[in-house]
């Protein structure tokens, strides 16, 4: 018997009865004297601080609890996946693990896989118990907070309780970035019960209380786990990520523009543009990134910034490359 969540207490109660119901079949003879009845081992995990769980809070609810209603939104979903790149710069040849919503985690895949070397594993709230598919994953990015609806929550509800008269799943009015609560106290048990265990499991699949692991939390944690291994709570990432590379004496990695230009067949890119693409490949900010930019023109006659009009709106600045320099 294996579970990440059996209760000490129900271990000792199923080794007792099995221990004297083995003991009643012996002494009738349906055992063989002095034969092995079972074999019985725990291992108990209580914590493991040397994995870490980092959640990381959002730039547009003020907290970390990411619904799947924020998730249709490109703005939030374009701002997880920016993060999630950023933090892949700290793990670019480490296994990585994915788990999402439902629907989700195929396009946040497509989305991430061009920023690391690994293939990225994916699963979704619903099919986890049980599996050990992120048991060899080192990274495990969590991203979006289960939440049953209401109609479906009732729908359980009546099939555990078919005695008790049907609840009406109304909710309670709620903050911006806060799950519903509901009005009716039992629906709001279950509920939470439902979210907490399901999201329980979720982080458990990258088993680290065995393992050391890091895992990113785009979503709501619970406060369960927090007591069984390292936590910390974030909201800007970049300084996250800069930090650590400072820890773990990371250099980040040097781009040559005028080669990347040519090598992509790139004459003319919007000046905002390379900016977000040099904050991707090398991990700086974004005052620093235009400065880089700016240096690059200056050093290198083959590079000029001009202001081009796109034929609508106010005119952008541009960095040209020369076309003799185009990789065909």
């Amino acid at each position: 018997m294996v579970d990440a969540t059996v209760p000490w207490w129900a271990i000792r109660k199923l080794h007792a009865r099995w221990f004297l119901e083995g003991r009643e079949v012996v002494k009738k003879g349906g055992f063989i004297p002095n034969r092995l009845l079972f074999n019985f081992y725990v291992k108990e995990w209580k914590e493991n601080t040397n994995s870490r769980i980092v959640e990381v809070n959002s730039p547009f609810y003020g907290s970390c609890w990411y619904p799947r209603v924020s998730l249709s939104s490109s703005g939030v979903k374009n701002a997880i996946v920016n993060r999630i790149k950023m933090l892949l710069r700290l793990h670019q040849d480490e296994a990585l693990g994915l788990i999402s919503l439902k629907g989700e985690e195929f396009p946040l895949k497509g989305d991430l896989q061009p920023s690391t070397k690994m293939n990225i594993k994916v699963g979704h709230y619903g099919a986890l118990r049980g599996s050990n598919k992120f048991l060899e994953c080192d990274i495990g990015f969590v991203v979006g907070s289960y939440n049953l609806p209401p109609w479906d929550l009732r729908r359980n509800y009546c099939l555990l309780f078919p005695d008790e008269p049907k609840p009406k799943p109304k909710t309670k009015p709620k903050k911006r970035g806060e799950p519903y609560k509901f009005k009716h106290k039992s629906l709001e048990r279950l509920q939470r019960h439902f979210t907490e265990k399901e999201m329980y499991h979720a982080f458990h699949r990258f088993r680290f209380l065995q393992n050391n692991r890091t895992i990113y939390a785009f979503c709501y944690v619970p406060e369960e786990l927090k007591e069984e291994t390292s936590y910390e709570s974030i909201k800007d990432v970049e300084s996250y990520v800069r930090s650590e590379k400072i820890k773990r004496g990371l250099k980040n990695v040097k781009v040559d523009i005028k080669k990347w230009m040519r090598e992509e067949g790139i004459e003319k890119i919007w000046r905002k543009k390379l900016v977000e693409k040099l904050r991707e490949k090398v991990g700086i900010g974004y005052l620093k990134a235009r400065r880089k930019i700016k240096e690059a023109v200056e050093r290198d006659p083959d590079l000029e910034i001009k202001w081009v009009s796109g034929g609508r709106g106010r005119p952008r600045k541009y960095v040209l490359l020369k076309a003799k320099h185009i990789k065909k």
